[in-house]
């Protein structure tokens, strides 16, 4: 798998243009030009041939009738079908041609007045894309005469992309229009993925096609104003949004859900979905009961599959927005045919930064076949405040991350399960999965169902008649703490937690009212823990270990108040465009100055060229799943993001993405050199860590103030005296198959710290953590997909120099290519202890 997170602007991104041509940021363009012809000066392969960039391949319309197309990632692949949707030029003249021309014919001589490009948009190859163009036109396709010359943007390789408009300055009469690439973005070879062509000028408008599609326009952030907000719930979070941040209201037109308990909502909220595939769309339901007779499920888009993602579906507040299904609803009534209330989207392991945040799910009465929620998100992730509940008590899983392969990794926090079957499945064995605060009540066959995947928990807290836990499939591995499974009635005669494969860590697990607290069943017959008090227990113990994990003092992750929209500052009403290119850095820090305590980046693409402090009385930083450009070098800080003094204590910096790949500031991404907590929350990809920065540092941690992570991509290093707890962590290496040492090649680096972590997921070759310098390292659960984008693994997955550590976790390797030392211990230079896998 290769496993990548990238947002982009939803506008559409400008480039500088020389003379001759100019930019339309929208372009109400007309019918596209049909039928056009293409050839092209070479072709590296037939799957990359010129004709697709006339045929529509990749492109797709964002939602029936928007008049919005964009290009896939994929240049092999179409709505699941195999076929090429881009062009890149092949040898010439015995070697690659990185100018090529391509020459289109427009089938008569026609009035143009502009073309619309998508530039070679292959997820990691977009640096084959047209950069410098010269634009000629000819009557007779044999004198070619000059219309101008243009900057292509660089694509963005992801699968929203709306490409640019180019206007000519003055119409041509023109058959045939050639485009001769005289730099690229400093690609092996050249190429496209798809251009249209529109009439224009005095000469008037040609005979199209009927049944053509209207031309690109760009799309708006806000599409609706949200109504006012409901009234909070007595005692329950109150969570808003001021009218600018870019989020989705359901109960604004055109959607008009009503939330009354009685009409069917099912259509309005699927037609929100529906709108804003893959987009970064924050789908808001305030308070009320919303209505559903149909599964909800996660956008299609254009990627035949390859979608469902990048969505958010959030409430007021837990208890207050209720999402309810019909009683005896048709599809929900057969146990034997499982139906969710919504569907998150499948494998592969590609549904980046989705979320379900602050609702109830009931699914009401006469549902025997009902599953509350199929949740899935890869990467950066979470279910955060929800309740789960049947009405009646019957239903088949509470909360089902078994449905599929690849969930993962992502991270569970402050879910509620009531009643059905199951009240948590999950399965397969990878890419594991973090759990916080759960509770489990009612449930009639199992509490929790693991069938082989990396699960860690933390606050587990099971009241229930039949045996909290149970777990069969051999890779599974189940690391529990601090939790309390109490048995009633009939789980007298059970144990608490039932592991016939796989293997289990346990820590201080209170187990009352069950026969027994763990029971361990193998061939040889059972090994039995006894309740009610497990201090620690683990079911495979390696050769070397101590007697017990290190247990470094385990600290909640602070919050601050959700503040009321009127101490909000917006960005954009500071002066930031976010139009992909304009530099929005003043404009951010005249809002973090702004004396409002949160300050929003609404959802968009938001440019950062200068460095910027976090200071004044800022508490919270929250993106409305922004994404950040660091396009250019910084100069004048050490970091991109620096916390300064404030007489808040704790800063929360969230929802925001990046994309490692473009991050060019060449500056940590984030320090607190003051005293404050600071609390990073669903970011991803803060490092510059790729093959394109194959030494990229990570984020270097130097404290004194205290560091809180939870459902974050990238690496750390913490510096000495540095503390830090972090939940649900996803480092990835750079890949780089060329480069396996071990500067280059690490996932965390604690060099006399404190690191406390619960779940991890690796990838990629190097150490999963280096502890050094009299660090002490715990980490709790998780996943080593070892042979993820790592051709050797020739560094040892744990080293420890003069430093303390434990760490419990499984490895998951389908290339052959395992780590070969697990554990690596050296004092004073010299090796210790070697761990070898048995």
């Amino acid at each position: 798998m290769n496993l990548m997170i990238r947002t982009i602007c939803t506008a559409v991104v400008l480039a500088a243009w020389a003379s001759g041509l100019a930019l339309a940021a929208e372009a109400g363009l007309g019918e596209p030009i049909v039928p056009v012809a293409v050839t092209a000066s070479s072709t590296q392969t037939a799957s990359k041939a010129p004709g697709n960039l006339i045929d529509g391949s990749g492109l797709s319309e964002t939602s029936p009738s928007s008049g919005v197309w964009v290009h896939n990632s994929n240049a092999y692949r179409e709505k699941g079908v195999e076929r090429g949707t881009m062009w890149s030029s092949g040898a010439a003249g015995g070697k690659t041609e990185t100018k090529p021309t391509i020459t289109f014919d427009l089938g008569k001589e026609r009035t143009v007045g502009s073309f619309r490009v998508w530039n070679y948009n292959e997820a990691r190859w977009t640096p084959l894309g047209f950069k410098e163009v010269e634009v000629s036109s000819s009557l007779d396709g044999e004198k070619f005469e000059p219309v101008g010359t243009a900057v292509f943007e660089q694509a963005p390789g992801d699968d929203d992309y709306e490409g640019q408009t180019v206007s000519f300055k003055q119409a041509v009469q023109a058959r045939y229009i050639r485009l001769h690439c005289l730099t690229n973005w400093q690609g092996e070879r050249s190429g496209l993925a798809e251009i249209r062509f529109y009439p224009g000028g005095a000469g008037g408008v040609d005979a199209i096609a009927p049944g053509v599609k209207p031309a690109v326009k760009a799309r708006q952030r806000e599409p609706n104003i949200p109504n006012p907000p409901r009234p909070a719930l007595a005692g329950a979070e109150n969570v808003v949004f001021p009218p600018d941040s870019g989020i989705i209201d359901v109960t604004a037109a055109p959607y008009n859900a009503k939330g009354d308990g009685v009409a069917d909502d099912t259509k309005a909220i699927q037609a929100a979905l529906n709108d804003y595939p893959n987009a970064g769309a924050i789908i808001y339901l305030p308070n009320g009961t919303y209505v559903i007779s149909k599964t909800l499920r996660w956008p299609q888009g254009r990627g035949g599959g390859s979608e469902y993602k990048r969505t958010v579906l959030q409430g007021q507040s837990r208890a207050g927005t209720i999402i309810r299904l019909k009683d005896a609803c048709p599809g929900y009534t057969d146990a034997a045919a499982p139906k969710e209330m919504v569907w998150t989207g499948g494998a592969p392991a590609q549904r980046f930064r989705n979320a379900i945040r602050n609702c109830t799910w009931d699914t009401g009465k006469g549902n025997p076949g009902a599953v509350g929620v199929r949740f899935n998100a890869s990467n950066v992730g979470c279910l955060r405040e929800v309740d789960i509940r049947s009405g009646d008590g019957s239903g088949v899983i509470g909360l089902d991350m078994a449905y599929t392969d690849e969930i993962g990794p992502c991270f569970v926090k402050h879910v509620g399960v009531t009643g059905f079957d199951t009240g948590v499945a999950t399965k397969f064995g990878v890419n594991s999965i973090t759990f916080e605060h759960i509770t489990l009540r009612g449930q009639r066959q199992v509490g929790w169902h693991n069938n082989g995947q990396a699960i860690t928990v933390r606050g587990l807290a099971s009241e229930n008649a039949v045996t909290a836990i149970r777990q069969d499939q051999w890779g599974g591995l189940f690391t529990l703490i601090d939790s309390k499974l109490t048995g009633t009635g009939d789980a007298s005669a059970l144990p608490g937690v039932r592991l016939l494969a796989g293997c289990m860590f346990a820590r201080n697990v209170t187990v009352t009212g069950y026969a027994s607290a763990i029971q361990k069943e193998t061939k040889a017959g059972s090994e039995i823990v006894p309740g009610p008090l497990v201090g620690e227990w683990v079911s495979t113990r390696l050769p070397g270990s101590g007697p017990a994990s290190l247990g470094l003092p385990v600290k909640e992750t602070p919050d601050v108040p959700w503040d009321d929209p009127k101490d909000w500052a917006v960005i954009t009403q500071f002066g930031a465009k976010m139009d992909g290119r304009s530099d929005d850095s003043d404009a951010l820090q005249q809002a973090i100055d702004s004396g409002k305590t949160t300050v929003c980046l609404p959802r968009g693409s938001v440019t950062i060229k200068k460095p910027l402090v976090l200071r004044g009385k800022v508490r919270r930083l929250i993106g409305c799943e922004a994404s950040l450009r660091f396009p250019t070098p910084m100069t004048g800080a050490a970091n991109i993001f620096t916390v300064g003094e404030s007489t808040e204590p704790v800063l929360v910096v969230e929802r925001l993405t990046s994309w490692f790949w473009d991050n060019k500031a060449g500056l940590n991404f984030i320090d607190n050199p003051t005293r404050r907590t600071l609390v990073l929350k669903e970011l991803g990809d803060v490092d510059d860590t790729s093959d394109q920065h194959p030494n990229g540092r990570g984020t270097l941690i130097t404290g004194p103030g205290e560091l809180f992570v939870e459902d974050v991509t990238g690496r750390f290093h913490l510096m000495p005296g540095a503390r830090a707890w972090m939940r649900q962590m996803n480092p990835e290496t750079n890949q780089d198959r060329r480069n396996t040492q071990l500067e280059a090649q690490w996932h965390l680096i604690n060099e006399g710290g404190q690191l406390w972590i619960l779940g991890i997921k690796t990838e990629g070759p190097g150490p999963v953590i280096i502890t050094r310098g009299g660090g002490r390292t715990e980490l709790l659960g998780g996943l080593m997909y070892s042979s993820g984008g790592a051709r050797t693994q020739d560094q040892p997955a744990f080293i420890f120099e003069d430093s303390q550590g434990s760490a419990t976790i499984t490895e998951m390797n389908f290339s052959n290519n395992a780590y070969k030392t697990l554990v690596l211990l050296k004092r004073q230079g010299q090796t210790a202890f070697e761990l070898k896998p048995r």
